[in-house]
């Protein structure tokens, strides 16, 4: 085995045989005469042993946890873009063959926020997440992405709850109801994610932005009650434009 010498002179490290041990010879690189200690005398700085349990031979029992990365793959995100894809072309299916937009069930209205929400919840994390830490994976991740994708769906309930409160459709109606689904979406996303406040804020303003975007592709009208209360197109971007502000600045 070899023993390892630090010259006095120069501070060269190098090895030698232990067949040496013992002996004087000259460092190779200031040729200072350096006596090669026994291998007994030699210093062995071992690492700090592990606290944990050990099996009958010595050995550690628990293995050190290690950092899983699993980011979004080629395949998930072609998925991801097929289902936006698809949902495109399903509200311009809806845009130019239904012609009484009003008709439309809202179980179908509500499902179809579901299906909007999956593959936007799982992309947003995907971008939105924490890098420094351990990402959600397996059924855990689903699981997690089913009960986001519900709860983003169930916050549009808060708007026929707005109209019942202010007894109709407005102005205030609409703001208010947009504030407060920013906010619950705020905390359905910190929750199921385990994110901060402003990327639970961007993770639900892209479900609630996408769905708008739907909506008017889809010919529907841009919020809740706008065709009810006949309020123009304008007038409808302008009130969730200030709502969805309101509501990220919160």
């Amino acid at each position: 085995m070899a023993i390892h010498i630090t010259c006095p002179g120069c501070f060269a490290r190098f090895s030698v045989s232990d067949k040496f041990a013992g002996r004087d010879g000259p460092c190779p690189k200031c040729k200072t005469i350096i006596t090669i200690p026994d291998k007994n005398e030699e210093v062995v700085i071992h690492a700090p042993e592990d606290a944990g349990p050990r099996d009958s031979q010595g050995r550690p029992v628990l293995k050190p946890i290690k950092r899983r990365e699993n980011e979004l793959t080629p395949l998930l995100i072609t998925l991801i873009i097929a289902v936006i894809v698809g949902l495109l072309a399903l509200a311009l299916a809806v845009r130019f063959m239904a012609a009484d937009k009003s008709a439309i069930s809202i179980w179908w209205m509500a499902l179809g926020a579901v299906v909007a929400a999956i593959p936007l919840v799982v992309a947003g994390y995907g971008f939105l997440r924490d890098q420094e830490l351990g990402q959600f994976t397996g059924r855990e991740f689903w699981l997690r992405a089913a009960i986001c994708a519900v709860g983003y769906a169930a916050s549009w309930a808060i708007f026929p709850l707005a109209h019942y409160t202010f007894d109709g459709w407005s102005l205030t109606s609409w703001i208010t109801a947009a504030v407060v689904m920013m906010i619950v979406g705020t905390i359905v996303g910190m929750m199921c994610w385990e994110l901060d406040v402003i990327p639970g804020a961007l993770h639900f303003g892209l479900y609630f932005g996408s769905c708008l975007v739907l909506r008017w592709v889809a010919g529907v009208e841009f919020l809740p009650g706008m065709l009810e209360a006949g309020q123009p197109l304008a007038y409808s971007c302008g009130a969730m434009s200030v709502g969805w502000i309101v509501g990220v600045g919160l």
